[in-house]
């Protein structure tokens, strides 16, 4: 042992084998009488004690140390061996008790084990300097719900309860802040080795170790430093044993009680049981599911109502009882003759009636019932933050949060290592700026100048707009993808006799654009991380609540522009800007079909949202296990060559298993907020135009509730029992979402939807029909009119006025037909062997057409391969054959969507009157309904106290019991033969 252990050497323990004093061994989980699987299985259970089978291990630290070729410790490991031994004689100073295990009987043959026991010394003293409050009275009034008073009542047991043995169970308890002098004033007093809780141990334990030097003469402590430097590997408090219980079995500690009632998947339908989840991880991972709960809990009320409004939209799908539909489907085809949603001559005119069921599915979202569920859904998320507001006041009464402060952080290790670099770098006239005195400690200390900083923060905004940016990018190459692939097999169908599934070509290309778009997402999900990681760490943060604030922005906002951006366009911008009207040549970027861009919107979420919670409960579930997986088959392989004896000896013991495990990822419980808020905002910003988001949220939240419980009770190391008061930042972020949310469902009800088109409609009638209020006559109009003589350049021809009928190229002996619209129309055909002047007119619908050429008569309608051949008497093929299309028979035109003039070019603006009315009374709809919304949700939010009345009551009985204990104190103190009585060694050493 080195000599900076000689002098404590009472106060460390090493195990003695049997070869002698001196030799490593396990004696209290390594036995060689242990014969039968339950000694293995009890021994491994007291592998949470020292080897004396009665000091509990509240803190491992572990470490393993390297060597040079030539077997010596280099330099830098000879440093980090003085670090360990100064910074453990330290502990022992401090009052601890430690046991090393010799890195000969680990897993690895490497790493050493320091197991570290509070003793009631330091135990006492640091709860009293970090305000930790214990029991001190047991609770004389109820905060139970309205039910549960009604279950109790009526001798009912609630099957969704979780139960756990009373040993386990958490007390309702009235609390004050612990001091020694008090002690018997406690609940518990009369056992102080179980007077604190595991939870309370390890985190007095953790800020005991964050105070603690590691250098004679230097100012800096923490074992996070620590840990940074690679001194120690790892540090963690242990689980309390396996998790596993059979499922008739009685668990035999806390973590397998917390395993059958909360993680198990068998335990869905239970309540989560956030005492007892305190009492194991602390504050600040009972808080966030304690939040995720009451999210989900709210999501059934959502749920209820967007599936009550999906099965009203259902009810639109028979065309009787939905006008639009009716109209689209089962009025005479030829009126709705529709223009090709294409440029340049590659899209067919087509029929309105060949999207009837596109127009159904369409319908199923775009009706009164997601207006109300939008209006409801504003309404909602005020509630559930208010009702959040309140529980979690509750929580922070219930734990002894109330008033809590998070102390005076630390520079972070990287910080201090950055600062004393750029000092390093910079020209010695700049070297004053780099230091400063720390207004708390009035020590000085290196510090980043604020012109670095800011610097820094300019350069990250530059590379967010630049990230920004990229993602606007693949957006937009999706838009030319879908609009490109839809013409090419537009024509593709058409060409191979598949006309009637042109109109589906659209939907078909925006389920893929929409994969396309979430493997996207989740390649750039991975960037994005990474490079938000580099970027805060080189902005060089202080403290690391600034360093994880800052991070939480970064990746909040990546996230939104990664996830929202590509629905953003099809919700807001998609067929309304940049689209020109038919005819005008150009490239023509996506236009919403005659239904509107609503089913698409729908497609849009439901694959991105799905896909999304999805592939994350299988991360999350996948990636710890696959992890533990491999370091098992690392040690397996490393101790395959042990003999048989050696391997029915080995125990592989409480805090070997738990340094296999993963630990907690470095930025905590961030991940699951994350996924929650980006969750969140699917459910909000865009539920009018998916009702059902809410359910598949409820679905996804009941998998993710026990995903994580088990993720965090068996597939990771413990975490240390943080205690946080609320769940942060994140407050702030879901109300700024549900803030959006209400203007985001206003421009969708508005802009997206047809609610103010036919509300706009039926209170004008501008076609004078006498049902107009039964929206007779709505759709046709929706619609735009354009002359099919205006298209013939960008659609058919490109000359309109002299254009080839037969392809030049073509080797077929009969000709090759061209398209030709089927149109009335008169046609000059002119030709080489005639007069120089056409003087032959036919009409190409006239059966005694007598043209030495074959002509393509197709109704969109019709079959592609429906071509019909005229013949001249000498059938012969003149190459030289024109046709003169410049006389049209007038009153010809398509429709599209759009409230235009009929001809653009002779106005000058191609809107219609009723376009400016519609658009403003939009405009009026989305003022109305935001300030009708936020102010009955700011005038709710003030009618709901954030603290209920009962918890009120108790926190003034409370403070009443904590007044009647410190006189009590005080009567005590002034009667000597009370204070004798008490016992003076046990007063001294409490």
């Amino acid at each position: 042992m080195a000599s900076g252990y000689e002098a404590l050497e009472p106060q460390i323990t090493t195990a003695s084998g049997p070869e002698g004093p001196g030799s490593p061994s396990k004696e209290s989980v390594k036995m060689e009488d242990m014969k039968n699987p339950e000694e293995n299985k009890a021994a491994k259970e007291r592998s949470v004690f020292f080897n004396d089978g009665v000091r509990k291990i509240d803190f491992i630290l572990t470490y393993a140390k390297t060597t040079q070729k030539d077997g010596t410790p280099s330099d830098k490991e000879n440093e980090k061996e003085e670090m360990r031994e100064y910074f453990t004689n330290q502990l022992i100073k401090a009052g601890v008790e430690i046991e090393i295990q010799n890195p000969d009987e680990s897993p690895d043959c490497k790493t050493t084990f320091v197991k570290i026991h509070g003793t009631w010394k330091i135990l006492a003293q640091y709860a009293e300097k970090i305000n930790l409050r214990v029991p001190i009275h047991d609770q004389d009034t109820s905060s139970s719900t309205l039910l549960e008073k009604i279950l109790k009542c009526c001798k009912i047991k609630d099957p969704t309860e979780p139960v756990f043995p009373e040993k386990f169970q958490a007390k309702d308890v009235y609390t004050a802040i612990f001091k020694p002098q008090n002690l018997e004033n406690f609940i518990g007093h009369e056992n102080k080795d179980t007077f604190f809780t595991d939870a309370q141990r390890s985190l007095i334990i953790y800020n005991l170790l964050m105070d603690t030097p590691y250098k004679k003469n230097d100012p800096k402590t923490g074992i996070d430093r620590l840990l940074d430097k690679g001194v120690y590997s790892a540090a963690f408090p242990l689980h309390d044993g396996n998790y596993y219980v059979k499922p008739r079995g009685d668990p035999i500690n806390f973590r397998q009680s917390l395993f059958r009632e909360w993680a198990s998947p068998w335990a869905f339908y239970k309540k989560q049981p956030l005492d007892e989840i305190r009492e194991y991880f602390g504050e600040k991972v009972a808080i966030y599911f304690a939040f995720l709960g009451t999210y989900t809990k709210w999501l059934h009320l959502s749920t209820i109502i967007g599936i009550l409004v999906f099965i009203y939209g259902l009810t639109t799908l028979g065309t009787a009882r939905n006008p639009i539909a009716r109209q689209a489907c089962n009025d005479p085809p030829t009126d709705y003759y529709m223009c090709p949603i294409c440029n340049g001559g590659k899209c067919d005119f087509w029929f309105l009636e060949s999207a009837c069921t596109a127009f159904w599915f369409a319908l199923l979202f775009d009706n009164e019932g997601t207006v109300l569920f939008a209006i409801f859904m504003s309404f909602w998320c005020t509630l559930f933050l208010e009702s959040w507001k309140r529980q979690q006041s509750t929580l922070q009464y219930e734990w002894d949060l109330l008033g809590f402060e998070e102390e005076e952080q630390q520079p972070r290790p990287k910080y201090e290592l950055g600062v004393k670099r750029g000092h390093e770098i910079f020209p010695e006239r700049w070297k004053a700026y780099w230091f400063d005195y720390d207004p708390v400690t009035k020590i000085e200390e290196f510090k980043q100048p604020q012109f670095i900083f800011f610097s820094k923060i300019m350069g990250t905004i530059s590379i967010l707009a630049t990230t920004v940016t990229v993602v606007v990018i693949f957006v937009i190459a999706v838009i030319f993808y879908k609009v490109l692939t839809r013409n090419e097999l537009s024509v593709i169908a058409a060409r191979d006799g598949y006309a009637s599934i042109v109109p589906f070509i659209g939907i078909c290309v925006s389920i893929s654009a929409a994969v396309l778009q979430l493997v996207f997402i989740v390649i750039m999900n991975k960037i994005y991380t990474y490079l938000a990681l580099i970027l805060t760490d080189w902005e060089l943060h202080r403290t690391q609540t600034e360093h994880e604030d800052s991070f939480t922005f970064k990746m909040f906002v990546f996230q939104c522009v990664n996830f929202y951006s590509s629905i953003f366009y099809i919700a807001f911008i998609k067929g309304k800007l940049f689209v020109p009207y038919p005819g005008i040549p150009g490239f023509k970027l996506e236009e919403c079909q005659p239904y509107g861009c609503l089913l698409e919107l729908c497609l849009q979420l439901a694959i991105v949202f799905l896909g999304k919670q999805i592939l994350n409960n299988g991360k999350e579930l996948g990636v710890p296990v696959v992890k533990y997986i491999i370091k098992r088959l690392i040690n397996w392989f490393k101790n395959r060559k042990k003999t048989e004896a050696d391997k029915e000896e080995d125990i592989y013991t409480r805090y070997e298993q738990d340094f296999d495990l993963p630990p907690e990822d470095s930025f905590g419980l961030f991940g699951e907020y994350l996924e929650l808020i980006i969750q969140f905002g699917f459910v909000t910003l865009f539920v009018a135009s998916f009702p059902l988001a809410p359910f598949f949220a409820l679905l996804n939240n009941y998998a993710e509730i026990r995903l994580d419980a088990f993720k965090y009770l068996c597939l990771q190391r413990k975490v240390v029992a943080i205690r946080a008061a609320d769940i942060g930042i994140w407050y702030s972020i879901l109300d700024t979402i549900a803030k959006c949310a209400v203007i985001s469902n206003a421009f969708l009800i508005a802009f997206t939807a047809t609610f103010i088109d036919r509300a706009s409609y039926a209170s004008i009638n501008p076609l004078g029909i006498a049902n107009y209020d039964n929206l007779d006559g709505f759709f046709n109009w929706t619609l735009g009119i354009v002359p099919i003589e205006n298209l013939l350049d960008s659609v058919t021809f490109p000359d309109p006025s002299f254009q080839r009928l037969t392809d030049p190229n073509c080797t077929d002996d009969e000709g090759c037909p061209l398209y030709q619209p089927y149109l009335s129309r008169a046609i000059e055909c002119c030709g080489s062997n005639n007069s120089p002047n056409c003087s032959t007119i036919w009409n190409v619908t006239a059966p005694g057409v007598t043209c030495c050429e074959s002509i393509r008569i197709q109704a969109p309608a019709a079959n592609v391969t429906d071509i019909l051949y005229r013949n001249l008497p000498n059938s012969s093929y003149d190459d030289s054959l024109y046709c003169n299309v410049s006389r049209l028979v007038p009153g010809q035109f398509c429709r599209f969507r759009g409230r235009f003039q009929p001809n653009p070019f002779a106005e000058n603006s191609p809107h219609n009157e009723y376009f400016f009315r519609v658009s403003l009374a939009k405009v009026v709809f989305v003022l109305l309904f935001e300030h009708f919304v936020f102010i009955l949700t700011a005038l709710i939010a003030w009618l709901i106290p954030d603290i209920p009345e009962s918890i009120q009551t108790m926190i003034l009985r409370e403070k009443h019991l904590t007044r009647q204990a410190f006189f009590e104190y005080v009567d005590r103190t002034k009667s000597p033969s009370k204070a004798v009585g008490r016992g003076g060694d046990e007063e001294a050493e409490a």
